[in-house]
């Protein structure tokens, strides 16, 4: 009998998929149901069910693509050099279907001795930014977040091409180094732009996967990136294995190629001894796990701590609202809304953070069996960063499940719209909107 992880990874490496109604949900939720439509022929039965996902999906790639067009092509008459990188690169132009790779924000690669004209550029389109950029203190790979006028788009600005999270950043200085040395340029409706080299945006989605807090488990995007950057001119498994030595980072690649190999149709997606393998292996490459990462977390129990006492209030006024609730679930959020703390001044960055993650764990000791706590998770979330005096967004939610039976969902969004720290950037995409508040 296979696991829903097994089944996912059948879905995924197997063309055409044999796909299910009952698979529906997980695709859509996976965000890969817009890939799985692509490779169906137009009379497959589930063609019809899955198209409206691709279409969702291909309607705010163009969307995204518009905001990212003024701007890079902005950024290129100052003279602001960068690298896409990620989702948002690979969407473009690494698969051949558009609308079929989901992702969230958008990530790209600059110079951080040209920041401050990167930012007064973005300024003067009406891009926004969270104030990361003024706080060189707290840099880590990423070094600003912009969000675009109309809310659509939150950019991501590295220094780094990667992340690793226990390890020297010499090694991460390196790699960064090389992926630009080996970028190249890309027209995107008549916008000059540079991505990482084919083999290279291989090799760094296996370092992001591996050298990072995602500890060697796969998500279902990287059979499929793999498999769309496998069809590019250049790519072979030789060329791979030669870049992955140049970079350090041997054991890794062979390692994760084992269980992510769509070369040979094989994915082993959701498998704890694969994720365990690809430690060892980025181990033997240099990063330091697991002591390192365990050390480093439990650096961390002090702000963990400190998150949960800052939210306690805000979780606990809303397990006793939901007790009694009744009526318009529209009038408990305003409720909670309206619970401010007079002349304090609005939340920084790092407190929305502290917010969402601190919402996040109470939720979870509280609600231990519930199968789903989406509801007094953003009513905590909306109250507590009201309370700091952050603008949130409440948004409620709808769709029909596999079944056909219409399921809710509530979550929170910033002004800007979806809040990275909140991880749910697809919910607007998944779900029909029946209420906000602000």
């Amino acid at each position: 009998m296979f696991s829903a992880s097994s089944h996912m990874a059948h879905l995924l490496s197997v063309d055409p998929s044999d796909v299910q109604p009952a698979d529906l949900h997980a695709l859509e939720t996976s965000g890969m149901a817009a890939w799985v439509a692509s490779r169906l022929p137009a009379d497959h039965a589930m063609r019809g069910a899955l198209e409206p996902a691709r279409m969702g999906l291909l309607a705010r790639q163009m969307l995204l693509r518009r905001n990212m067009l003024k701007l890079l092509g902005a950024w290129n008459e100052a003279g602001v050099e960068s690298v896409l990188l990620k989702g948002f690169m690979l969407a473009e132009f690494a698969y051949r279907t558009p609308g079929t790779r989901p992702y969230g924000d958008i990530d790209i690669l600059m110079r951080p001795e040209q920041l401050p004209l990167l930012l007064e550029v973005a300024q003067t389109l009406g891009w926004k930014d969270d104030g990361t950029a003024s706080n060189p203190a707290d840099w880590q790979h990423e070094i600003a977040h912009l969000y675009s006028s109309d809310g659509q788009v939150r950019l991501d600005v590295h220094r780094y091409a990667n992340v690793w999270i226990a390890g020297p950043k010499r090694q991460v200085r390196r790699l960064t180094q090389a992926l630009w040395q080996a970028s190249e340029p890309e027209v995107l409706e008549g916008v000059t732009v540079r991505r990482p080299s084919w083999n290279d945006c291989a090799l760094n989605l296996v370092l992001g996967r591996s050298w990072s807090g995602d500890r060697g488990e796969y998500k279902p995007a990287d059979y499929t990136d793999l498999e769309a950057l496998a069809g590019h001119p250049g790519v072979t498994l030789e060329r791979l294995e030669a870049r992955a030595g140049e970079l350090g980072a041997t054991h890794t690649w062979q390692s994760f190629l084992a269980g992510c190999d769509p070369w040979n149709r094989h994915f082993e997606y959701g498998s704890a001894t694969r994720s365990a393998q690809v430690r060892r292996a980025a181990r033997r490459d240099g990063a330091v796990w697991p002591v390192g990462l365990r050390l480093k977390q439990a650096s961390k129990l002090p702000a963990a701590v400190w998150r949960m006492g800052l939210v306690l209030p805000d979780v606990l006024a809303v397990r006793r609202s939901l007790k009694v609730v009744g009526g318009d679930p529209r009038q408990l959020v305003r409720q909670m809304g309206e619970v401010r703390v007079n002349k304090r001044p609005s939340a920084t960055a790092g407190q929305v953070t502290a917010v969402i993650k601190g919402v996040i764990w109470l939720t979870r000791l509280l609600y231990p069996n519930s199968p789903g706590t989406c509801v007094p998770r953003s009513l905590a979330t909306y109250r507590a960063l009201h309370r700091l005096g952050y603008p949130a967004v409440y948004v409620s939610g709808v769709r029909r499940n596999e079944q056909d039976v219409i399921e809710g969902h509530a979550w929170v969004e910033g002004p800007e719209g979806a809040l990275e720290e909140y991880a749910e950037p697809m919910n607007r995409w998944l779900f029909q909107t029946v209420f906000e508040e602000r």
